[in-house]
């Protein structure tokens, strides 16, 4: 075995040998994810011990990997990425994930704060630039946020969710001149296929797009595909947006043919 990979395999063994003394008590999910952690943190380990790195990098990588073991716990998390970019305050990864925490909690200033920080840094890290897209996004700064989709789509051609941003964006925009449907669903249709049409909020982009483009019926349809996807996946908020969102398009349908 490698020397990156001894490491890797005897936290394995460890965490494999721990559920078997237990075997009656625990269950797959939570050995799956024990096994993933443990591999990690090996393969952390090995990296600070093996690579030339700074003492500063090196304990600011094992401080970011006590906040990844920390996930599910938002306040340990948080406190160990803070201790992480006390120690290297330019540590790219640890803004990012401050930032995506920070967004989940609503602090959506803070959060950009941090994923400004983290395209800064590490300007090639593609969920970095997508992260602070959306959060630009929700805070109602279309024009930065088409940005930073932007970005995203050129560092990874193939990830769908950038794609959607950007097309939703190009359909609602309120500035014509920024406005552009066409492009809109050239996006959105590019997203749907890469996300092979199983993406509720990239199907709901395309419905956006294709009702800016005069498109009701393909609207309808993708909006449809958008909602039966979020219900198979019990997502109940993103439901209700998506059911509203239907019945707005078939209200415009039939008012379009009343006599």
């Amino acid at each position: 075995m490698s020397a990156p990979f001894q490491p890797v395999g005897i936290a394995i063994a460890v965490v494999l040998s721990l559920y078997a003394a237990n075997a009656g008590e625990v269950d797959f999910s939570s050995v799956l994810r024990s096994l993933v952690l443990a591999a990690a943190a090996a393969f952390v380990v090995w990296c600070c011990l093996l690579r030339p790195l700074g003492d500063a990098r090196k304990a600011a990588l094992v401080t970011s990997l006590v906040a990844l073991i920390s996930l599910g716990r938002a306040d340990a998390a948080e406190a160990h990425l803070r201790d992480a970019l006390e120690i290297l305050p330019s540590y790219a990864d640890a803004h990012s994930n401050y930032g995506q925490l920070l967004q989940r909690r609503g602090e959506l200033e803070a959060s950009l704060r941090h994923l400004r920080a983290a395209v800064h840094y590490g300007p090639s890290d593609v969920l970095a630039q997508l992260n602070l897209a959306n959060v630009l996004m929700r805070i109602g700064r279309s024009d930065e946020a088409l940005h930073y989709f932007r970005k995203a789509t050129q560092l990874d051609p193939y990830m769908p969710k950038p794609l959607a941003g950007a097309a939703w964006i190009l359909a609602t925009h309120p500035d014509p001149s920024v406005r552009n449907p066409a492009e809109a669903v050239r996006l959105a249709e590019r997203a749907a296929e890469l996300s092979s049409w199983q993406d509720s909020v990239v199907l709901t982009a395309l419905a956006t797009a294709y009702d800016a483009a005069g498109q009701r019926d393909r609207a309808i349809a993708a909006t449809e595909q958008a909602l039966q996807r979020a219900t198979e996946l019990g997502a109940t908020g993103e439901v209700q947006r998506i059911r509203a969102q239907l019945e707005r398009y078939r209200a415009d349908a039939a008012s379009s043919v009343a006599p």
